[in-house]
């Protein structure tokens, strides 16, 4: 899914983060015949000042509770990507919390993309503890 100021989930600005959602909604449904299980969403743009941050994470959980109804209406999963910098998903509590609770989990993949390899959220967060 499209990345940048005008698709930023996370936006503090109701109405660039409402624009947002019901642009990916409705990529997720031109998404659907295709084949692939999961449709990559970034929780955030960037720079996001640390004093913002907050709100910036309760935006995009929001958000990605909006999102998880259309994804599962259209067999898709979406796979939340992780952010380096000042974007979400930094860490992996954040990628936790942005993730728990989403009224349809199990139509959210916690998924962390790296340059050399992709794996799963879940083993790299365990492999923290």
């Amino acid at each position: 899914l499209p990345y940048g100021f005008h698709w930023d989930v996370s936006s503090t600005d109701e109405t660039v983060r409402c624009a947002a959602v019901e642009g990916q909604k409705v990529l997720i449904r031109l998404l659907a015949p295709l084949d692939g299980e999961n449709v990559v969403l970034h929780p955030s743009f960037e720079a996001i000042p640390e004093e913002e941050r907050e709100a910036h994470i309760q935006a995009c959980m929001r958000s990605v509770e909006e999102l998880a109804p259309v994804a599962k209406e259209n067999g898709k999963k979406i796979a939340l990507e992780n952010l380096p910098r000042t974007c979400l998903g930094r860490v992996s509590e954040e990628m936790e919390r942005l993730t728990d609770g989403a009224a349809a989990s199990a139509w959210i993949r916690r998924t962390c993309f790296t340059k050399r390899r992709r794996t799963s959220w879940r083993a790299t967060a365990d492999r923290k503890s």
